[in-house]
């Protein structure tokens, strides 16, 4: 469904709709209409610019507004078809965990290494202060 994130942008394929997205927020709003789906019925994520997902009913459906002028906007409602609610999560969760930390390091601000090498001074650090 997502493709590891390089360069600020990944691909997004649900069924026969593919694009490439800007990242930024992305797997987070994704994560969030899944669970809005689950708890609710219902659940939408922004994928880029004007382009939505919406999860309802079991089926996933792509909406595009298209502003035809100032005052007047269509929005063009397309089913994904052969692809389930059940199913996108479950790829959505495997390309995540495919490369936890291509998306860690792309939400990160500092040097994701760097980060890793504090997480283990104070784990290091707290693991010492419960031997003393």
């Amino acid at each position: 469904m997502i493709s590891n994130p390089k360069y600020g942008y990944c691909n997004i394929k649900m069924g026969d709709y593919e694009d490439l997205c800007d990242t930024t927020d992305l797997p987070l709003n994704i994560a969030r209409a899944f669970i809005s789906y689950y708890e609710s019925g219902s659940g939408y994520s922004y994928i880029k610019n004007d382009t939505y997902f919406i999860l309802e009913n079991d089926k996933v459906y792509i909406l595009k507004e298209i502003k035809e002028n100032k005052e007047r906007q269509l929005i063009e409602r397309q089913l994904i078809k052969n692809v389930s609610v059940d199913t996108l999560t479950y790829e959505f969760q495997e390309d995540i965990l495919k490369c936890p930390e291509a998306w860690v390091r792309e939400f990160m601000v500092s040097d994701f290494s760097e980060d890793l090498k504090t997480l283990r001074n104070m784990d290091e650090i707290d693991r010492k202060k419960r031997l003393i």
